[in-house]
């Protein structure tokens, strides 16, 4: 059966969806579609004339946009060796040729009729993005028409599921929960009526400090004596604020929260098929998943949320890890914010089909149709060379959710040690690097990270008591190592409150008590700075031992000075049962 027909109106259809509004009609009438995108290719065309008038509307809408976005006369030779060699192009990926002999006759329609001016966040980023695809069609077919699903995804998003605005409203209640947290610690002696007057007091601090977010004040005029007590935390508040509203902290909240509400909807009663020991989405739940995405103002990206299932009758599925969610925001940030390059993406192609990209310590694998999160079967089904060497490679695989694929990629591709044990602070690097000691594959003191740390300080950074209880016996070379910020293991132990290594670290004869970090503090001003009462009791009960004996040795050695008698090393201090 023919599945090509003659139209005068055409549908979008996103793969996630089942049918939006029709667009506007163009003058040029009976154009030809594509009815069915499951088997593009030529021959699914109803006759040979209906073939070469698909090309030529493809043709005529091509020179229509290069016109439009004032490319340079270069472009009508790339348009036309495309469309004269659009037969060859059947060489593309399968999963590209329904959109090859379908999306694109549509896309490009839309394309004709855009008004760049509505889409004014991504005006810049689209207008370059035809730009490369016009010249790409000559060289690189498949990246032009993955960028032109891209630009698709753009404008089709419904109004309202702008990230930056998602992202501006997250910030603004973050900020003012950080705020009030901070007033009810630093204030706590004020009245509940007079809250709201300190919390206005550091948005206005905020304010006059240029902080780039708005925020809404209940009280533009500040007391004097208010003004003046919070200008004295407001630089506490700050780096509070900051570090509360940091733009991947903000984009993995977002993110989360789409997450959260598909599993909700997927895991409801009814919903789901359980198949051995896979769960499937139902017809119902697809179809309320779907109703989510277009009733929610979240920007909603279903193939970074659900798999198929080739090898099962294409049964959907629930991701695994949420890196492929946290990757589609952070495009869509940016292609929001393109202007004066606001934001960036570093990128690296791994291979013919896949790219690496990374934002802000955010990693993710783009095939082109879709993204995938950082996985062993992600790299697999890119094609990877096990052999290539690259630093975003190895940092995303560094990063990565999926603990195994470090282990993996160490075993395999990385014959330097150093180039993965670089960060005992990340968890994936601290779990291998746990395993390699226990295995005896490498020494405890042999190495430091790119911060100075040894794996004790990793240990208590992770609060890992079963590794520091194995390993304990050969920690004892590590207990005065500072890190580059001037941090021993005992400062980092008294920072956390963790009392029972504090005690282990006293109990050792060579322990540096009075040490001190970058700043001249000790491990005693740390615990009392953070607030660790039992951790400050412990400390003050040694500091009078250790004192005493100081006092003790002194008093000896001026006993025994003219004896030339060595001093006596001074008895353990031992716990207080």
């Amino acid at each position: 059966m023919p599945v090509c027909h003659v139209s005068t109106t055409s549908k979008w259809l996103h793969p996630t969806e089942l049918l939006t509004k029709e667009p506007a009609r163009l003058d040029d009438t009976n154009r030809v579609f594509y009815s069915e995108r499951k088997y593009g290719c030529a021959e699914n065309f109803e006759s040979s004339q209906d073939f070469a008038r698909y090309i030529e509307q493809i043709e005529n809408d091509f020179k229509a946009i290069a016109k439009n976005i004032n490319t340079d006369r270069s472009s009508e030779e790339a348009i036309r060796l495309f469309c004269q060699n659009f037969h060859q192009c059947q060489n593309v990926r399968n999963e590209l040729k329904p959109f090859l002999y379908a999306g694109l006759g549509e896309s490009l329609m839309g394309f004709r009729q855009l008004n760049f001016d509505v889409f004014f966040a991504h005006k810049i980023y689209i207008q370059r993005m035809l730009n490369n695809i016009i010249f790409n069609l000559e060289n690189n077919v498949e990246q032009a028409l993955s960028d032109i699903i891209q630009i698709n995804e753009i404008i089709n998003v419904p109004s309202g599921k702008n990230i930056s605005q998602h992202i501006n409203a997250h910030i603004e209640k973050t900020a003012h929960d950080v705020i009030i947290k901070h007033v009810q610690q630093y204030h706590a002696t004020i009245d509940r009526d007079e809250q709201e007057l300190y919390v206005d007091a550091y948005k206005q601090h905020l304010k006059k400090a240029n902080w780039i977010y708005p925020l809404q004040c209940k009280n533009e005029r500040l007391r004097a004596d208010i003004d003046s007590i919070t200008k004295e935390h407001f630089y506490i508040m700050l780096a509070k604020l900051n570090k509360a509203t940091d733009i991947i902290t903000i984009i993995k909240d977002i993110g989360d929260v789409i997450r959260q509400n598909v599993e909700r909807i997927f895991n409801m009663p009814g919903n789901y098929a359980d198949v051995g020991d896979m769960r499937y989405l139902t017809e119902r739940g697809h179809q309320e998943i779907l109703q989510f995405t277009r009733s929610t103002s979240l920007p909603v990206d279903l193939t970074a949320i659900l798999g198929r299932n080739v090898e099962n009758n294409h049964n959907i599925y629930l991701l695994e890890y949420s890196g492929a969610i946290y990757g589609g925001l952070a495009e869509a940030l940016v292609a929001e914010n393109n202007e004066g390059n606001a934001y960036n993406i570093q990128s690296k192609r791994i291979s013919y089909s896949s790219t690496i990209k990374s934002f802000k310590g955010l990693f993710w694998v783009d095939h082109g149709q879709y993204r995938d999160s950082v996985t062993l079967q992600a790299l697999h089904m890119g094609r990877i060379n096990c052999r290539i060497q690259d630093d975003l490679l190895r940092d995303a695989i560094t990063y990565s959710p999926e603990e195994s694929l470090l282990e993996y990629y160490h075993s395999n591709w990385c014959g330097d040690v150093g180039k993965v044990f670089n960060d005992f602070f990340n968890k994936n690097i601290y779990l291998l690097s746990i395993a390699y000691v226990k295995k005896d594959l490498m020494k405890i003191e042999d190495f430091k990270d790119k911060n100075g740390n040894t794996l004790l300080h990793a240990m208590i950074h992770h609060d890992d008591k079963v590794a520091y209880n194995g390993l304990k016996d050969k920690l004892s070379l590590l207990i005065n190592e500072k890190n580059n910020s001037g941090t021993t293991s005992l400062m980092l132990a008294a920072a956390k409150g963790w009392a029972t290594v504090v005690m282990d670290l006293l109990e050792h004869e060579e322990i540096h008590f009075d040490a001190t970090d970058k700043n001249g503090h000790t491990a005693l001003k740390i615990a009392v700075d953070n607030k660790h009462d039992t951790v400050i009791q412990i400390f003050e009960s040694y500091k009078i031992t250790f004192d005493n004996l100081k006092k003790k040795s002194a008093i000896t050695k001026d006993y025994l000075s003219d004896a030339n008698v060595p001093s006596g090393v001074p008895p353990k201090w031992r716990r207080v049962s």
